[in-house]
């Protein structure tokens, strides 16, 4: 975990960029597709079938699948 330098590290990016460098790699354009993907991945699970994509995940499923995977695995956390 980087914490504040971490933060700092992102800020001066950030500046960076708005001062006319390269854009920062973790952004949604490049980063987006692949949090869709993960989404789909667990509504695909959700539903237990496939999935077009691009889906909606609602929080309500997520916890739904979530408190469905604790019961199979006997998680408390």
């Amino acid at each position: 975990i980087q914490g504040v330098q971490g933060q700092l590290d992102f800020t001066q990016a950030v500046g960076d960029w708005l001062d006319g460098g390269p854009p920062h790699l973790n952004r949604l354009d490049l980063e987006g597709p692949v949090v869709h993907a993960l989404l789909g991945a667990q509504k695909s699970a959700y539903e237990g079938n496939r999935i077009a994509l691009p889906t909606k995940f609602t929080d309500e499923e997520w916890l739904a699948l979530r408190e469905r995977l604790k019961a199979i695995h006997h998680v408390t956390a």
